[in-house]
C-alpha cells in the first residue's frame, strides 16, 4: 500500500514538473513572440521627412547638420533670432511655406528646432503632428515652457511626448528654488517612442 502511494506521489510530482516546464516554455515563447512583434513593428514604422529629421536630432546636432537635413529632405524652413534665456536662433520646418512662418503661420505638421545663439548648442526640438494634435520633444537645456535648466545634459535632457494643454499625468519638474510642478510631459528613452507613443 505504501509503495502504491509513493508511486502515485511520484507520478503527481513528475506530472507537476512536466506541466510547470511546459507552461514556462509556453510563456517564454509568447514573450519572445511579443518581443519579435514589437521589433517588427518598429522596423516597419514609416516616418515622413519631418519625423526623420526629428529622429536625427540629439545633443550633438548643430545648425549646419540641421540645414543639411533640411536640404536632404527638401522641406521648407524659416529661421529667426529671439532674446530668450539664452538668446536663440529658432528654425521652423514644415512641408508648406505657409506653415513655417514664425508669426501668423497656418496650421500643419511642423518641427521647431532652437539653438543657443552664442555657442550653437541645441536647446530643443519640438515636432507637432496636426492629425493627432500631439507633440514629440527633444529637450537639452534652456527655457522651454516648464523646463528651465541652465546646464547641458541635465536631469531632464531627453525625449518626451505630450498633448498641448495637458498639465497632469506626466513628469514632475523639480526646480532649484525648491518648487515642483506636475506636467503633461511623458519621458521616453528614444525619439521613436516619442513619435509612436505620440
Amino acid at each position: 500500500m505504501k509503495m502504491k502511494i509513493r508511486k502515485n506521489i511520484l507520478k503527481i510530482v513528475a506530472t507537476g514538473i512536466a506541466t510547470g516546464l511546459a507552461f514556462s516554455v509556453s510563456c517564454w515563447s509568447v514573450a519572445a513572440s511579443d518581443s519579435t512583434n514589437e521589433a517588427k513593428a518598429e522596423e516597419t514604422q514609416e516616418y515622413d521627412a519631418l519625423q526623420k529629421i526629428f529622429l536625427e536630432i540629439n545633443k550633438e546636432t548643430t545648425e549646419d547638420k540641421l540645414l543639411k537635413l533640411i536640404e536632404e529632405h527638401s522641406v521648407e524652413y524659416t529661421a529667426e533670432e529671439y532674446n530668450g534665456t539664452p538668446k536663440s536662433r529658432n528654425y521652423n520646418i514644415a512641408f508648406d511655406s505657409d506653415v513655417v512662418l514664425q508669426k501668423y503661420a497656418e496650421s500643419g505638421d511642423s518641427l521647431e528646432v532652437s539653438f543657443n545663439k552664442e555657442d550653437g548648442t541645441i536647446l530643443y526640438a519640438e515636432y507637432f503632428n496636426e492629425a493627432s494634435f500631439r507633440n514629440a520633444l527633444y529637450y537639452n537645456y534652456g527655457t522651454y515652457w516648464d523646463f528651465r535648466e541652465d546646464e547641458l545634459d541635465n536631469t531632464y535632457t531627453g525625449y518626451y511626448y505630450y498633448k498641448p494643454g495637458d498639465t497632469k499625468g506626466g513628469i514632475t519638474m523639480k526646480y532649484d528654488n525648491g518648487n515642483s510642478k506636475e506636467t503633461g510631459y511623458h519621458s521616453v528613452s528614444r525619439g521613436e517612442e516619442a513619435l509612436t507613443l505620440n
